[in-house]
């Protein structure tokens, strides 16, 4: 059984569709690149399936359950995070702060116990604080969990964002470009992090316009232009695929 499957999915904005009648499987374990010129419908589509917009048409299935039309919240319960392009992160919060806010998710004293300080309470307490170093460890924050977010320099931002979304302990992670504005350094050093949560039993699908690092990355790439799923296969396929060429106006220099 596919971890995730979408069928016929659309999405209009008025008189524009973003995403045009995508179908997609994704096998647990797979670590897909999902690229495209910008405007090409990648985020929207990341949006569909995580229940930030509602769609248009068509049915998204994870885990062989229908969870088209759930809340975002519902859907991340069900073990499915994401990052998004721009870093969004509670800027006066420290690090250790953000990934805690998470975890509320996974709480399970109720309110009531929660203001009562009952062991329920303190239980949940002890976990957060153990998942949270255990997380900021692997992505080398462990240094900056009394920073706060404002501080961090971009690179380290980025991370804190993946780092949100591993606490929800998901079985799938969507990755909205998460190398972004770094430089070389920082962009192996994620890079590294990004292969690691696959071998941690993650599966994911990756938004990137770095052409050398997604094809590296990716077990299997599908490609978006102007709303629709011009390309799917294994990156040495789409390197010589001639439409995605044409959609990168004409150049096959993705190294």
């Amino acid at each position: 059984m596919a971890l995730l499957e979408v069928k016929n999915l659309t999405k209009r904005f008025g008189g524009l569709v973003a995403v045009n009648n995508v179908d997609f499987v994704l096998e647990e374990g797979e670590l897909v690149g999902l690229i495209g010129p910008n405007g090409s419908g990648k985020s929207t589509f990341f949006n569909l399936i995580t229940g930030i917009h509602s769609i248009t048409s068509g049915k998204v299935f994870y885990q062989g359950k229908d969870i088209t039309g759930l809340s975002g919240y519902k859907i991340a319960t069900k073990g499915l995070a994401r990052t998004f392009q721009a870093t969004t992160v509670f800027k006066d919060m420290t690090v250790f702060e953000n990934v805690a806010v998470s975890l509320v998710l996974k709480r399970k004293a109720s309110s009531l116990g929660q203001f009562f300080n009952t062991l329920a309470s303190k239980g949940d307490e002890k976990r957060i604080k153990e998942t949270v170093l255990e997380i900021l460890d692997y992505l080398e924050l462990i240094n900056l969990k009394d920073e706060n977010a404002k501080n961090l320099p971009h690179g380290s931002l980025k991370l804190l964002g993946i780092a949100i979304a591993m606490a929800v302990s998901p079985k799938l992670m969507l990755l909205d470009e998460p190398l972004t504005g770094m430089n070389s350094a920082e962009s192996m050093h994620v890079m590294k992090k990004i292969r690691g949560l696959g071998k941690r039993g993650i599966t994911m699908i990756v938004v990137e316009h770095d052409m050398g690092a997604i094809m590296s990355l990716s077990d299997r790439i599908m490609v978006f232009n102007f709303g629709k799923k011009i390309a799917d296969g294994k990156p040495e396929e789409i390197r010589k695929n001639k439409d995605v060429i044409d959609a990168y106006l004409g150049t096959e220099r993705w190294d």
